[in-house]
């Protein structure tokens, strides 16, 4: 973390979330990694994010705010808890982090990035961080960047969308035994999900959209266009209509980034 009080403000990245999301370990990430930044977990001691003339939209520091579920964050912020301490440790946790997350909100409504830590390791973590690294800073400000991501229902909605796409009205490969055992990054797998009418629909009206927004983002100064594709695994559709949209959108010149949270090991 860089304490240079010299440095102006909008030079530094300020990174903030509740206790347990991450923050520590992607300011130093970042740090050492040669970018200016400076974490933040809704303390009560004075804070540049907490600050309103920081708050502006298009103003100010760049603002990367991380989230996880309460669960998440309680397991990685507090130390084992003994079975005769349970409730009283729980509830006095559960209070820091409501306090935490009510001096955060201003800061949660300016962020320029939300990004969901609850299902991610710290390597994965870090590696999104430095791949949206470019955007965040001044390097790469001429276009917004546009970021896919496949996901699978039943461990939840990332809670950083900007919306999602409902895939499982598609006929599913799990239910092809030739197919079960590959993910939606394998050509048949995709061969059988693109070749379906609906997915074509779906692919085609979600990247008229994503069009239709990049010029209103980029006058707003807003970096990060995010959505999603949910399926009930987050193994074959929903990484099929991934794959095929970041395709779309890289060849007609959009900033494009693909993720898939539920394949492992994959950032």
């Amino acid at each position: 973390m860089s304490d240079d009080p010299t440095l102006p403000l909008q030079a530094k990245l300020l990174i903030f979330g509740p206790p347990g999301t991450g923050v520590p370990l992607v300011a130093t990430g970042l740090t050492r990694a040669g970018v200016l930044a400076e974490g933040w977990e809704g303390g009560p001691e004075p804070h540049p994010a907490a600050d309103p003339a920081n708050l502006a939209p298009g103003q100010g520091p760049v603002l990367l705010g991380l989230e996880a579920s309460d669960v998440s964050c309680l397991a990685r912020s507090m130390p084992p808890w003994s079975e005769r301490q349970l409730t009283a440790e729980v509830a006095a946790a559960i209070w820091e982090l409501e306090q935490s997350r009510e001096r955060l909100f201003p800061a949660r409504l300016r962020a320029d990035l939300l990004l969901d830590s609850t299902h991610l390791s710290s390597p994965v973590l870090l590696a999104r961080v430095r791949q949206l690294g470019p955007y965040l800073t001044e390097q790469r400000r001429d276009q917004p960047v546009v970021v896919v991501e496949s996901f699978g229902y039943p461990r939840g909605v990332p809670l950083d969308l900007g919306w999602c796409v409902d895939a499982r009205a598609l006929r599913n490969p799990y239910w092809e035994p030739s197919l079960r055992m590959l993910s939606g990054l394998d050509q048949r797998v995709q061969d059988f999900v693109l070749e379906q009418e609906l997915a074509t629909k779906v692919l085609s009206a979600t990247e008229e959209l994503v069009h239709a927004l990049l010029p209103e983002l980029k006058a707003r100064s807003r970096r990060v266009l995010r959505l999603a594709f949910g399926c009930t695994g987050g193994f074959h559709r929903s990484v099929a209509l991934t794959e095929d949209l970041g395709r779309r959108l890289k060849a007609a010149g959009v900033n494009t980034l693909i993720w898939h949270r539920d394949l492992p090991e994959r950032p």
